[in-house]
């Protein structure tokens, strides 16, 4: 049997991929970062704008791209960026308890990110 006839030869395409589409989300909101950097608030919101996205989505990216407890569990995250900034909301003890609770996924969605607040 060839390797690309294998389902670990498979699954690990996959996961390569799936880490590299959420890395992805992490570099935009870097490249945010680097903008504001760069040239201000104003040049990162007219570039921003320009290229098609919103104050708000901007700082959420930029957000996402700061969260260092994300960074050290991209195989678990979602691709969504929306379901990603859900998660840079929970405190400390949100995030131990969806971790051990498995309930971040690769599948979450930003209702599923919503729903690990505590009120």
């Amino acid at each position: 049997m060839s390797e690309a006839n294998s389902t670990q030869y498979w699954a690990g395409v996959f996961l390569e991929q799936h880490v590299a589409n959420v890395e992805g989300v992490f570099e935009l909101g870097r490249r945010f970062e680097e903008c504001a950097d760069v040239g201000g608030e104003r040049l990162l919101l007219d570039a921003g704008e320009l290229a098609g996205y919103k104050k708000r989505s901007i700082n959420q990216l930029r957000a996402v791209s700061r969260s260092e407890r994300m960074g050290n569990n991209v195989t678990l995250l979602p691709s969504s960026w929306g379901a990603l900034y859900g998660l840079t909301i929970l405190n400390d003890g949100e995030w131990a308890d969806a971790l051990a609770a498995n309930a971040i996924h690769p599948e979450m969605t930003r209702a599923d990110a919503r729903k690990l607040r505590r009120p």
